[in-house]
Parts: C-alpha cells; structure tokens; sequence
C-alpha cells in the first residue's frame, strides 16, 4: 500500500446542466421515466447555488425551468 499527498480530488461531473440555465430558460426531458431523480437533481443544484427550480410534467414530459 502506498500513501500519497498532493493528489487533486476529481471535480464532480454532473450529468445535467444546471449551471447552464439562466433565469426564464427551461430544459424538456421527453419519454423520461426518471422524473423524480431529475426534478431531485434540480433542486440539490439549485440549493448549492441559492437558485430556484420549478417543474410541471406535459403530456408524459417533463420541463424544468429555472426562476430564480
């Protein structure tokens, strides 16, 4: 076993892009069978970033918009 010092910890990637959302701008998720882990996702980033997220489900998709 060998003990290292230095070694960056690898940056979370994350699969949505949240940090690409201005406010008023909305992202669809057609034929999604996640929509609690997507909604879920949202929020957490937008906790960790001070924004708001609002979701509402049309017609079997999904759309999320940032609002604040």
């Amino acid at each position: 076993m060998e003990i290292f010092t230095d070694i960056p910890i690898p940056k979370m990637r994350g699969i949505y892009p949240w940090d690409q959302l201005g406010i008023g701008h909305s992202i669809k998720f057609d034929n999604c069978t996640k929509f609690k882990t997507i909604r879920s996702s949202a929020f957490n980033a937008g906790k960790k970033r001070g924004w708001k997220f609002t979701t509402k489900i049309v017609d079997g998709t999904l759309w999320i918009w940032r609002v604040k």
